[in-house]
């Protein structure tokens, strides 16, 4: 007959085996960089995902809570030669200025529609935009309100050099009657129930749309590239299952992700 403590020295082994079984899964699914390409074919691994919210810490040091979603554009890469940039004749290339928006509209927050600007001169061919180590961040959640829903357009023109002025270019925008109604819609719709997916595309359309009519004016501008889509919270943990996603064409790549931090 078996004593109480041999049974017992029987069920830990197989207790820890299945805890260790599980972390050194979790350390196996850690790959979660993936091409804008592979997800938009449908051939993203799903079974390959490691949980968003994983966090290190100390024996003895509270988890700390991981609370603001936010998207940033990681990497802008600008092909030796553009439309405009090497309209001139060969050899004495157009100078440009590449102006880097994002808009990014969610579900919860008191700042439903997040809009943003950023402008580089006479940018070098071949290489890339000087970002910050972080990014340009583009959109930060409410710290008490996480969204369950992202609606985002990245978009990438090129323009005669010195045709705007960042500032004055921003001010246009969010002063715009168009810019103003959809924030007031999205804000009141969101006191009853929070806005649809369909309401927060038309959104960010309208303020993109918007954006780009401005930057264009009657001058020629080269729209390099133009990235938009969504995430979800049960579909995608906002996107930030993806890593870093990467979209790309023959005048330049741009690499963004969300994270949470």
């Amino acid at each position: 007959m078996m004593s109480r403590w041999g049974a017992r020295q029987r069920i830990l082994p197989n207790r820890r085996k299945a805890r260790y079984t599980k972390i050194k899964k979790a350390m196996l699914l850690s790959d979660s960089t993936h091409s804008f390409a592979e997800i938009s074919a449908g051939s993203f691994p799903f079974n390959r995902i490691l949980p968003a919210a994983a966090e290190t810490y100390a024996p003895g040091k509270p988890l700390k809570a991981a609370r603001l979603a936010q998207l940033a554009v990681k990497e802008v890469w600008m092909a030796p030669k553009t439309v405009l940039a090497n309209a001139a004749a060969p050899g004495n290339a157009q100078p440009t200025d590449v102006f880097l928006v994002t808009v990014v509209t969610d579900n919860q927050s008191n700042d439903p529609v997040q809009f943003q600007i950023k402008s580089f001169r006479n940018p070098a061919r071949g290489g890339f935009l000087p970002l910050p180590s972080c990014g340009a961040v583009g959109y930060r959640s409410d710290p008490e309100k996480r969204p369950t829903s992202l609606d985002y357009r990245i978009l990438l023109i090129e323009t005669p050099l010195g045709m705007h002025e960042v500032n004055s270019l921003y001010q246009r925008v969010v002063n715009d009657s168009k810019y103003r109604s959809v924030r007031s819609i999205l804000t009141n719709v969101a006191t009853v129930a929070p806005p649809s997916a369909s309401l927060m595309a038309v959104a960010s359309d309208v303020v993109l749309n918007l954006t780009t009519r401005l930057i264009q004016g009657d001058e020629e501008t080269t729209q390099l590239i133009c990235a938009r889509g969504s995430f979800d919270k049960n579909e995608d943990n906002l996107g930030t299952r993806y890593g870093l996603i990467s979209q790309a064409n023959p005048l330049t790549r741009i690499k963004y992700q969300v994270e949470i931090v």
